[in-house]
């Protein structure tokens, strides 16, 4: 509507097309059922199942840790009453019908991968956007983990399209050179120990074995 107030556009893993307006329909109403049953089920207890079943499509590749984090985050952010009047009302937009009208430079970021928002509606995006450029991320996630390199190329993309300089250096969030060599050495660490264990456990049964005989 304000074109004059937008000088670039950019949008990551998004859609134009909501579930109610996709391929398949009986398919994705069913699918829309089953989230709103989970919302309105446990979204607000601490029973973090029935939010893990989103945060499994936002961030398949992440850590137990960055679950556990975006499972709370989800509880506290929204009642379970507004998650799943977010989900009804997102599930019925359809503005495909704008996008031939989109006249400011437009990227599209989004992941091949992309379990909550499939690539295709991407392409679709920058297909209708006349001038669009499109950037394909190599990733699973829906969200960018800052320690994947999928995130780098996102904001190297970024600041080519604004005509920035590039950021250099670990990104925001991102593990330090140090936190990432005492994770590798504890990850070695504890590969070493699980190896003496089933040593010791071959042995032992070996010597049990030897005396059961004798």
């Amino acid at each position: 509507r304000h074109p004059g107030r937008v000088s670039h556009l950019i949008i990551v893993g998004g859609y134009a097309r909501g579930v109610l307006h996709r391929d398949n329909l009986e398919e994705q109403r069913e699918s829309l059922a089953l989230s709103r049953a989970l919302v309105r089920g446990g979204w607000g207890s601490s029973e973090e199942s029935y939010r893990q079943f989103f945060t499994s499509q936002f961030i398949p590749d992440g850590t137990p840790e960055q679950h556990h984090s975006l499972n709370e985050m989800a509880r506290v952010a929204a009642t379970p009453e507004m998650a799943e009047k977010y989900l009804t009302e997102t599930a019925d937009i359809n503005v495909t019908d704008l996008l031939p009208k989109v006249k400011t430079p437009t990227l599209i970021l989004h992941g091949r991968g992309d379990r909550r928002v499939p690539f295709c509606l991407g392409q679709e995006i920058a297909a209708n956007i006349p001038g669009a450029k499109f950037v394909p991320l190599e990733t699973n996630n829906h969200v960018l983990m800052a320690d994947e390199p999928a995130t780098r190329t996102m904001f190297d993309s970024i600041a080519d399209f604004l005509g920035e300089k590039r950021f250099r250096g670990p990104l925001p969030g991102a593990a330090t050179i140090s936190q990432r060599l005492e994770q590798r050495a504890k990850a070695i660490e504890q590969n070493w120990v699980i190896k003496i264990l089933i040593i010791l456990a071959a042995i032992a049964g070996l010597v049990i074995a030897i005396i059961q005989v004798w």
